[in-house]
């Protein structure tokens, strides 16, 4: 089915075309999510969200970009808004001081250059490098390095233009660098 035709069932209502479209898109929406998002749950979530935000809002939907560019879009926005307020509930929780101390320090005693790790652990590394950048940086990467979108895609999802998109990619890999020299031995 042509994307047109798929648009113009959404927008009349047809109740058939919304399996159809979550079948087609779920896996990509699923995974920005899942890397945006810190748990499975979260993403998932997510994923419920950008569904009912997609078919609510199709008459709202120009179609001046492709309609995957479009539900990229919303999934991003939903899994950064979902972050904020996470971040919010966090902070105005007593103990997430401790929590977040804790946590830091775990992984640099369980983490040294040394030890043996498996691929999984090096991409959960990696993978919370990634959760530390400012947001737009880590939508960039996410978007460039996971889901391999060329820039010019992510400059139409995120609303910016290609040179931002460059700068934001450089940044983060900046970042990311000085995230990460300290298991630079692990990575070679």
């Amino acid at each position: 089915m042509e994307e047109t035709q798929i648009i113009e069932h959404l927008k009349n209502g047809d109740g058939f075309i919304y399996k159809y479209v979550y079948d087609q898109y779920a896996r990509m929406v699923y995974s920005v999510c899942s890397r945006m998002t810190s748990s499975k749950e979260e993403a998932e979530d997510a994923v419920q969200d950008v569904f009912i935000r997609v078919f609510d809002s199709i008459n709202s939907f120009r179609e001046d970009s492709k309609l995957s560019t479009w539900i990229y879009q919303i999934s991003v926005n939903i899994c950064i808004n979902k972050t904020r307020r996470k971040k919010v509930i966090s902070f105005l929780s007593l103990d997430f001081w401790e929590e977040e101390k804790g946590e830091k320090e775990m992984a640099v005693e369980n983490i040294t250059p040394g030890d043996d790790l498996e691929k999984s652990e090096l991409q959960k590394i990696v993978q919370d490098a990634i959760n530390t950048l400012p947001a737009k940086q880590k939508t960039a990467v996410i978007l460039s390095r996971y889901e391999e979108l060329s820039y010019k895609e992510i400059s139409k999802i995120m609303g910016v233009s290609l040179s931002s998109v460059e700068s934001l990619l450089f940044r983060a890999k900046e970042n990311l660098a000085k995230k990460l020299i300290r298991y630079k031995e692990i990575f070679q």
